[in-house]
């Protein structure tokens, strides 16, 4: 992961997990090293969902 966060600084990305924890634990550590994150997947209420989709909505708009 460290790899991706040095060679994609700035940009938005998803990074694919497992499982429910593994993406949880995933958003902490992004989050720790100060990097915004988000842990999307089946278990998230519709407001998790949607909160992460405007986010990510929001962050591809700021590339262009």
């Amino acid at each position: 992961m460290q790899v991706a966060l040095i060679d994609h600084a700035g940009h938005p990305g998803i990074v694919y997990t497992l499982s429910r924890t593994d993406a949880e634990k995933t958003a902490a550590a992004l989050l720790e090293r100060g990097v915004s994150a988000e842990a999307y997947h089946a278990g998230c209420d519709a407001a998790e969902r949607q909160s992460c989709l405007l986010y990510t909505s929001d962050a591809a708009d700021e590339e262009d």
